[in-house]
């Protein structure tokens, strides 16, 4: 058997929403099928134990690879042909060309989280003419993709490849989310269906077939052939009962991707993704047709993800052209962001002006993006500078800190609102950077006297972790427990899902840069590297630390006095 079909499936993953029972039947019969098509299979399942990641790539690993050789008229010897790997489940991104697949643990550590690059780094030791990824999880970025999208093979080539070729095919794509109904993920039933279902005409099946070395094969162009026609029809017949399998985003709404760089993939039809859901004009973008689910909304939103100023010009004019009344000089804005809830609730606008900037948090699944400015004065407009980066996207704000912080800019601060908004966020700090900050100043404003420290205290009573900014701004002492692997502050966990650890801080260390930011320049982040690792005391969290208290230092209301610039 020269061809290796790895498949995993994590249906019960703790923390996370179950995937449907079914979902295990589907492995098993793209198993059958692989066997029949003359594959080894190796299958990693959760259905009755946990799975771990480090548990999978070290059972790979001890197969010896050296010795999996087979018979080659030249030599004797020959490596694996084909090494196809399928996943079905939940899935994360923490940065660019980043993709986890969840196995049993939601939280925010990692060793149980399988990496797909590094999956893709062991099995290339194998030295196969080929590695096909299959995933069908949330949240894969779209910089992962290497070209191409086949899921089986082309025909043979009378050329050798001269080096390994990687083909990858996710659901879907830059923190979008996969559909599942009661018969299991929806697009592991598309691919299974255009494998499995019979009778299939034999005109089809001609199509469909491809002799690979004497073995009937499914190929990448007859698959394809296959499932275009049927695509759309199966999806619109599911629609009506199938769901996110978590919170869809801004940017791909509850959509499954189908690769756009690929021209026989390619939707042919663009429509409209925008819808005015707030008074006043709305711009609106266009992007390939998708199917979306039913209770998910089409937003109207302005993405700046590859693409650079002199690209979007255009749309930021046209953009520029129909924001609401009321602003002052739009024609000097950069552009403007609205951000929505639901369909019922109007949008909290964010507006960038030529000089001033903020930290912006951007959601996609679990992942924190950033986009980074500077406040220049936090009672009048929230202002945000556009640094230069070809990948800067601001999508959806958590609701809770961005309600806050609508209600701070805008000039609302009615008490009785803000109490509501506070009681709502108070839990779900950890979710959102900007919220301890907002947090802080509203209980200052309201005339409680409330002080970041006195805040972090406070959540830590109630909550099992606390965010790492807010111990940060409170100027609490923070150390690692190397022995458990943990960051604390006053032996209070921390949570290290904030900005700093994400890949919007990737924009730092590009040039030219605002100066504000230069000092954390000095932070030598690499991404992929363990949030523990970058957080350690020599590698960043002093650095950190002075900058937020000088960067906050200009807002006395949040400390019992002005904090003292660190020496």
């Amino acid at each position: 058997m020269r061809d290796l079909f790895i498949g995993i499936v994590a249906a019960k993953p703790r923390d996370l929403p179950e995937l449907p029972d079914k979902t295990y039947r589907y492995m098993q019969d793209l198993v059958v099928w692989a066997r029949r098509q003359n594959f080894e299979t190796w299958l990693f399942s959760d259905k009755n134990k946990p799975l771990s990641g480090p548990g999978i790539t070290k059972y790979i690993e001890k197969k010896n690879f050296r010795n999996k050789t087979f018979p080659n008229e030249s030599n004797g010897l020959h490596n694996r042909r084909c090494i196809f790997i399928y996943f079905c489940g939940h899935g994360y991104s923490r940065g660019r060309y980043e993709q986890f697949w969840i196995l049993n643990n939601g939280e925010n550590t990692w060793q149980d989280r399988l990496d797909v690059m590094s999956m893709k780094e062991i099995v290339e030791k194998y030295q196969p003419e080929h590695i096909r990824l299959f995933g069908d999880a949330c949240a894969e970025p779209r910089d992962i993709q290497g070209g191409s999208s086949p899921v089986f093979p082309d025909p043979l080539n009378s050329t050798p490849p001269r080096n390994i070729r990687t083909d990858m095919f996710f659901a879907s794509s830059r923190g979008s989310t996969t559909l599942a109904n009661g018969d299991g993920p929806v697009f592991s039933q598309v691919v299974r269906r255009a494998i499995l279902d019979s009778p299939i005409p034999q005109e089809a099946l001609d199509k469909m077939v491809s002799i690979y070395e004497g073995q009937p094969t499914v190929t990448n162009r007859s698959l394809r052939t296959y499932i275009e026609p049927r695509f759309d029809n199966l999806v619109s017949k599911l629609n009506g009962n199938a769901v996110p399998w978590m919170i869809p985003d801004v940017d791909h709404p509850g959509c499954i991707y189908r690769q756009e760089t690929d021209p026989l993939t390619r939707a042919k039809e663009k429509t409209p993704i925008g819808s005015q859901t707030t008074p006043g004009p709305t711009a609106k973008a266009e992007q390939p047709s998708r199917p979306i689910a039913p209770e998910t909304s089409d937003v109207g939103h302005f993405s700046l993800l590859d693409s650079s100023i002199d690209q979007i010009s255009s749309d930021l004019e046209t953009i520029l052209k129909n924001v609401s009344s009321g602003l002052p000089n739009p024609f000097k804005t950069r552009y403007q962001v609205e951000v929505f809830h639901d369909v019922n609730r109007p949008g909290i606008k964010f507006v960038q002006y030529e000089s001033g900037a903020v930290l912006v948090p951007e959601f996609s699944g679990f992942e924190t993006m950033v986009s980074a400015g500077r406040i220049d004065d936090f009672h009048s407009e929230f202002s945000l500078k556009l640094l230069p980066s070809n990948h800067l996207n601001i999508t959806r704000i958590q609701e809770s800190g961005g309600l806050l912080l609508h209600e701070l800019t805008a000039g609302n601060s009615d008490f009785d609102t803000l109490k509501v908004l506070v009681e709502q966020a108070r839990d779900r700090l950890y979710e959102d950077p900007l919220a301890p900050l907002s947090l802080a100043y509203l209980y200052e404003a309201s005339g409680k006297r409330r002080t970041i420290k006195e805040l972090f205290l406070d959540l830590a009573a109630r909550t099992d972790k606390v965010a790492i900014d807010l111990a940060l701004l409170a100027r609490i002492p923070i150390r690692y427990d190397a022995k458990n692997q943990k960051l604390l502050a006053h032996d209070i966990p921390l949570s290290t899902q904030l900005p700093i650890l994400n890949r919007g801080w990737s924009i730092l260390f590009t040039e030219p840069i605002d100066p504000v930011f230069s000092p954390l320049q000095q932070i030598k982040y690499l991404p992929g590297t363990d949030a523990h690792t970058v957080l350690r005391e020599e590698y960043g969290i002093r650095i950190i630390s002075k900058w937020m208290l000088e960067y906050f230092g200009n807002f006395p209301e949040l400390y019992e006095e002005a904090p003292k610039t660190q020496q």
